[in-house]
């Protein structure tokens, strides 16, 4: 069993909750880790209280890749080379070119998280070269790839359509970690609720991921200003959260839609716990989007909480076999999302003890499948 791991990531590690829920896997289990990543001396100080030892890059991880890209392989290099580790993670395709070289030198697996479908993101899949680009990169660096992690069994079939051959693969979700159910400390809710203005009847409707173009934003603007009694919150940062504050301003909302920003995970839980509807309106602006299956889809069941989501393919397959919110077709208007959101709040769909569907719902639920993959490294 190899016992250090070195895990890369082109964002901020310590709201990175993916990143989080497998360092804590793999130090349960007997592993030590080290990440390089983005973050600030804070972020450095959350992760190290967790046992994390991290060497972060300060900088803006939301400013666009081409401007950030070249510094960061450059410092992760350098970082590389003062660490012995025995597997290397690759958290995303834009850190191969220092996760592969590393790796080859010292003969070590490479375990790669792909997260995404790269070349069909939205940003990547209208232009040719982009595409090719990263397709050449994949396609390179996946024949040094001892293992292939992905969010969703839809993901492999599309994988194999770009690249037939691929190494061994396990489907880990985008789960919360357990301890989010401890997350309901009425008196911190009470002060958060006085914070952001928020009425005790007042119904809070909550998006909390990046503020991209593409996530339904506005749309969950729109409802809000539909509503009455109604607060949206906004956990997150993005390049379109200007565009979002000129949309509420437009339409005279601005003092119920909160702009929370980019809170730490291990806070998350505390601001989803107090919303009422959870809203995840991924638009098909691209075939990776199609197949997405965000976290914070599984963030709002493990709480309890119902979502409205897009009738997308992958997102259908888990709102449909558990219960756990509304659908609603892509091109859904206002008066579709009130009417949801009025169900949603009126059948409570998701009245459920969320330690029964650990296997479903929480990261803990996987765990085993994970820790014995790199057992068999």
């Amino acid at each position: 069993m190899s016992r250090r791991h070195v895990l890369l990531l082109l964002q901020h590690a310590a709201s990175d909750g993916r990143i989080l829920n497998l360092c804590s896997s793999l130090l349960r289990h007997g592993y030590s880790c080290v990440v390089i990543a983005y973050g600030s001396p804070a972020d450095q100080k959350t992760l190290s209280e967790k046992g994390i030892y991290s060497e972060l890059m300060d900088g803006d991880a939301s400013a666009p890749l081409w401007r950030r890209w070249r510094s960061f392989i450059k410092f992760a290099k350098q970082k590389l080379s003062g660490i012995e580790a025995e597997v290397v993670w690759a958290e995303d395709v834009f850190v191969m070119p220092a996760a592969i070289p590393y790796a080859r030198e010292r003969h070590l697996p490479v375990v790669y998280d792909c997260r995404e479908i790269y070349t069909l993101l939205p940003h990547v899949e209208p232009s040719t070269w982009k595409k090719f680009a990263i397709k050449f990169l994949e396609r390179w660096a996946l024949q040094y790839v001892r293992l292939l992690i992905v969010t969703g069994e839809r993901d492999i079939v599309e994988l194999k359509h770009i690249h037939p051959d691929l190494p061994a693969c396990i489907v880990v979700e985008n789960r919360p970690p357990s301890s989010w159910l401890d997350t309901n400390q009425q008196a911190v809710e009470n002060d958060m609720r006085e914070q952001l203005t928020l009425g005790k009847k007042d119904t809070i409707l909550l998006y909390q991921g990046g503020l991209f173009q593409g996530r339904g934003i506005l749309k969950c603007i729109e409802v809000t200003a539909a509503l009455e009694n109604t607060h949206l919150l906004l956990v997150g940062e993005g390049p379109f959260g200007t565009a979002a504050a000129k949309h509420a301003k437009m339409l005279g909302v601005q003092e119920r839609v909160h702009f929370v920003g980019r809170v730490p995970y291990t806070e998350l839980g505390t601001y989803t716990n107090l919303a009422d509807v959870g809203m995840c309106l991924i638009e098909p602006v691209s075939r990776s989007y199609e197949l997405a299956k965000p976290n914070k889809m599984f963030e709002y069941a493990a709480l309890g909480i119902p979502g409205i989501y897009t009738d997308l393919p992958a997102m259908r397959d888990v709102v449909e076999k558990h219960n756990i919110g509304e659908l609603v077709a892509t091109d859904a208007t206002t008066s579709d999302l009130v009417e949801a959101i009025q169900k949603a709040l009126q059948q409570s769909t998701v009245q459920h003890k969320p330690r029964e569907h650990e296997q479903h719902f929480l990261w803990e639920g996987q765990e085993q499948l994970l820790i014995q993959a790199l057992i068999d490294l």
